[in-house]
């Protein structure tokens, strides 16, 4: 049986570009976070009642929300420039 022995090119160093060819991955160029918040309630109501008697006064005053909508959103891009979306660095 005849072994052989192959030269590879395996273990040889390799640029920051080509790491990135193969890594998939590029420079990261640009990155941004978006945050948006709403909050609103309608159908506000005010009760008030308010009474006085031998053993004194009071008021009382309660406000009730008839519909609250709330909502969040939050939205994270970051752009590479190099090998993986096709941009050359």
């Amino acid at each position: 049986m005849l072994n052989r022995i192959l030269e590879t090119n395996l273990l040889s160093e390799l640029s920051d570009k080509q790491q990135e060819i193969v890594a998939g991955g590029g420079q990261l160029s640009e990155i941004a976070k978006e945050v948006r918040t709403a909050f609103e309630a309608s159908n506000t109501v005010f009760k008030n009642s308010a009474a006085s008697t031998e053993k004194g006064s009071m008021v009382d005053t309660t406000i009730d929300n008839m519909f609250v909508n709330t909502s969040a959103f939050e939205d994270l891009t970051a752009l590479f420039n190099g090998a993986g979306n096709g941009v050359d660095p």
